[in-house]
């Protein structure tokens, strides 16, 4: 089945501003928040088709940790902004490093909010 993406767009579009002009606001930041849920869906199907999404986690896991050790040399410890960066690629990658205490319980955060985010995310692992 091809797709007329063009199309699809064009007349969702329409369909769409027609629609808003007679909404309250309160309708429109629904529509709002649901179209950017939407974006998320869509960009989370587009990530899906590349090829780094075939890795099996437990591949991920171990560049993550590969990745952790070549920091662990530096003086400033591990480098924050990378984890935090690897966390908003995808939702998957998300939850993967969410879900792995030890890639948090090393932190190189210098402000106290980034350091009591990394020891809730550490869990139990040693520091």
């Amino acid at each position: 089945m091809t797709t007329d993406v063009p199309t699809i767009l064009s007349t969702l579009r329409s369909e769409l501003f027609t629609a808003c002009r007679s909404m309250s606001v309160q309708d429109l930041n629904l529509t709002v928040s649901g179209l950017y849920e939407l974006l998320s869906e869509v960009k989370s199907l587009k990530n899906q088709g590349t090829l780094v999404h075939r890795l099996p986690n437990e591949i991920l896991r171990l560049i993550f940790k590969h990745l952790l050790h070549a920091y662990r040399g530096r003086k400033t410890g591990v480098d924050t902004g990378t984890i935090l960066r690897l966390t908003h690629v995808c939702r998957r990658w998300r939850d993967l490093l969410l879900g792995c205490p030890s890639f948090w319980a090393r932190t190189g955060c210098f402000f106290a909010e980034g350091t009591r985010t990394f020891l809730e995310r550490s869990g139990s692992a040693p520091l």
